[in-house]
């Protein structure tokens, strides 16, 4: 099977910038290409023997769980280099927040609890669902009710809870 080189390069080309395209949508590009240098053009079969000669497959750059050669699903962790339990904070203000969904009777519940782990105050309130809007309203009912003068500490651009939400969500 002899191709021109000029086929072969342009193969090579789109599927360094392109790797999952296939043999048939780089047909139309080729055709369109050997039109204009006045060349031969080639079937898609001929450009799927090129991609296999020449090792034209080129990992893309997003890893994909079902690649075998990309890692992701045979990657190995290291468990001792884990963190196994969350680092504990002896100054209150440190706030665990946590949702769980609840069938009562047939109906779903959204319970959002919130648990200070030196100070041993908890929080829960339930709503009807789950949105930006309710995490607002619970964090607001959080500070009024906190019993820590200091507040409650996020490590998001020193922002409180409250100006984070207002300030991703817009909620007035």
């Amino acid at each position: 099977m002899k191709v021109n080189s000029e086929i072969v390069t342009f193969i090579r080309d789109i599927r360094e910038k392109h790797p999952r395209i296939g043999k048939e949508k780089i047909k139309k590009f080729l055709d369109e290409y050997c039109d204009k240098r006045g060349i031969r053009t080639i079937s898609p079969s001929t450009i799927g023997k090129i991609i296999k000669r020449y090792d034209l497959t080129f990992n893309p750059s997003k890893l994909n769980y079902h690649n075998p050669q990309g890692g992701w699903a045979t990657r190995k962790v290291n468990y001792k280099s884990k963190e196994r339990h969350s680092s504990k904070s002896i100054e209150p203000g440190y706030i665990e927040i946590d949702t769980i969904e609840k069938f009562v009777q047939g109906i779903k519940r959204y319970i959002l609890n919130a648990i200070d782990i030196s100070g041993k105050f908890q929080f829960s309130y339930a709503f009807r669902t789950s949105s930006s809007r309710n995490t607002v309203a619970f964090f607001k009912k959080l500070e009024s009710v906190y019993p820590c003068e200091t507040g409650i500490k996020v490590s998001l651009n020193n922002l409180t809870p409250i100006d984070f939400l207002l300030k991703s969500y817009s909620v007035s």
